[in-house]
């Protein structure tokens, strides 16, 4: 899905559907004058973090106790950002 609700223009699987996404998420934003993406994924989510980073975004800093769990407990989030240029097509 893309920002608004519309289904994505891209087939494409894994780090290359990833990597479109962003694309098109990062000509949102400059056109509307923002030089960069920010994300947030829980520090426990590797797997996640590794894709981002595989593309081009990268780690700010740690947010501790950012965001309660189910479970009442807190964990910590992980700001990333992507500025404009530093997209990595295909994760590769």
């Amino acid at each position: 899905m893309v920002p608004g609700g519309g289904a994505s223009r891209y087939s494409a699987t894994g780090p290359d559907c990833l990597a479109a996404e962003t694309a098109a998420l990062m000509r949102n934003a400059q056109e509307r004058g923002h030089p960069r993406i920010a994300i947030d994924p829980a520090v426990a989510n590797e797997r996640a973090t590794r894709a981002y980073e595989r593309i081009g975004f990268r780690q700010v800093g740690v947010m501790r106790s950012y965001e309660r769990g189910a479970d009442g407990t807190w964990h910590d989030g992980l700001p990333m950002d992507l500025l404009a240029g530093e997209l990595t097509e295909g994760g590769e």
